[in-house]
C-alpha cells in the first residue's frame, strides 16, 4: 500500500494525530485492526470495500466513512484502477466539546458513511493549507479545522449522493502541497549553513513529520536523500570557492561548516575524483590556456 503522502504529528497530545494520504495500485486487502483514534477517510479517486463487524459498504469517490476508536475494521480494494484515500485521525478525546457531543450523539458501534459535502471539502482544503504554511495560531486552528469535519461529518451521516470531483481538488492539493514541501526543504538547506539545523530528524520535526517519510519524499523528488543534497550543494559551493577566490582550503573547510579539514578533503575527492588543490589547480590552468587562446 503505498503511501503518496503523510503528515504526521508528533506530539500526541494534539487533536490531530495523523494525516495521510494513501495510494492503493494493486489488488489489496488489510488485514482486521482497530486504533485508539478516530479515523476518517475521504475516498478521493476510485473505490474500494470497506468491512466492519457485520457492515459492508463500497466506498466509492466522493463517500467519507468514520471509525470510531476500538472497531475492529478491513479494507479490501480491487483490481480495478487504483483508488486515493485521504486519512485524517483524530483524538476525540482532544476535541472542543460541541464536537465531542455531536460524536457521543451520533456514534454507535457500527462506522459512519457519510458523503463529502462542498463545506466539507473547503474545510480539509483549509486544514491542509494551514498545514502547509503553519502560521501563528496554527495549532488552534487545526483544532478548529478537525472540530468542525467532526461536525459535518455526524451532520450528514444518512447517506447521500456523493459529489466525486469534489475530491480531486483536494487531491490536486495534496500533490502541489508535496511541491511546495520539497522546495521549502531546498531552500533550507541551500541558506541553513549550520549543518545542525539541516538533518533530517531536524527537518521532519519542522514539518511535522516523520524522519522515514521526508528522507522517502525528497529521494523520490530529487533523487537524492536529505543527506546527499546537502553534500551536493556543499560540494558546488567549494568548487566555485576553490576556482573564483584565494580563500586557503581550510578556510574553504570551515567556511561550509565541514566538521575537520581531513574530512573535507576526502569528501571533495570521493565526489570529484582529485583533492581540492588538485581541482583548483586544474581550473587555474584550464582558465590559463583559454585566456591564452583568445589572445
Amino acid at each position: 500500500m503505498p503511501e503518496l503522502y503523510q503528515h504526521e504529528y508528533l506530539n500526541h497530545d494534539d487533536v490531530i494525530k495523523r494525516i495521510s494520504l494513501y495510494e492503493y495500485t494493486i489488488e489489496k486487502q488489510t488485514r482486521p485492526h482497530a486504533h485508539e483514534y478516530m479515523e476518517i477517510g475521504f475516498v478521493l479517486k476510485g473505490s474500494y470495500q470497506y468491512h466492519a463487524g457485520h457492515d459492508s459498504f463500497m466506498l466509492n469517490e466522493g463517500d467519507a466513512m468514520i471509525t470510531a476508536p476500538g472497531i475492529v475494521h478491513q479494507e479490501r480494494k480491487n483490481k480495478d484502477a487504483y483508488t486515493d484515500v485521504l486519512y485524517v485521525c483524530i483524538n476525540p478525546k482532544q476535541l472542543p466539546s460541541p464536537a465531542l457531543a455531536m460524536i457521543e450523539r451520533s456514534q454507535t458501534s457500527a462506522p459512519i458513511r457519510a458523503c463529502m459535502t462542498t463545506e466539507m471539502v473547503q474545510t480539509i482544503r483549509n486544514m491542509l493549507i494551514e498545514s502547509m504554511f503553519q502560521r501563528s495560531g496554527y495549532e488552534q486552528m487545526m483544532t478548529h479545522y478537525a472540530s468542525v469535519i467532526v461536525i459535518l461529518l455526524s451532520r450528514f451521516a444518512i447517506h447521500r449522493e456523493s459529489n466525486p470531483n469534489m475530491a480531486g481538488n483536494i487531491l490536486e492539493l495534496l500533490l502541489a502541497r508535496n511541491d511546495l514541501m520539497i522546495q521549502q526543504i531546498k531552500h533550507a538547506i541551500e541558506t541553513n549553513p549550520d549543518p545542525a539545523q539541516k538533518t533530517v530528524k531536524t527537518i521532519a520535526d519542522r514539518f511535522y513529520i516523520s524522519s522515514k517519510q521526508v528522507n522517502s519524499m525528497f529521494k523520490q523528488a530529487t533523487g537524492y536523500s536529505i543527506k546527499q543534497y546537502d553534500i551536493h550543494h556543499r560540494m558546488n559551493l567549494a568548487k566555485t570557492l576553490l576556482q573564483h577566490s584565494d580563500q586557503s582550503i581550510q578556510d574553504i573547510a570551515d567556511t561550509l561548516h565541514f566538521s575537520t579539514i581531513h574530512y573535507f578533503h576526502r569528501l571533495f575527492k570521493k565526489v570529484t575524483s582529485l583533492t581540492p588543490t588538485q581541482y583548483r589547480l586544474q581550473q587555474q590552468s584550464s582558465g590559463s590556456t583559454t585566456h591564452h587562446s583568445l589572445r
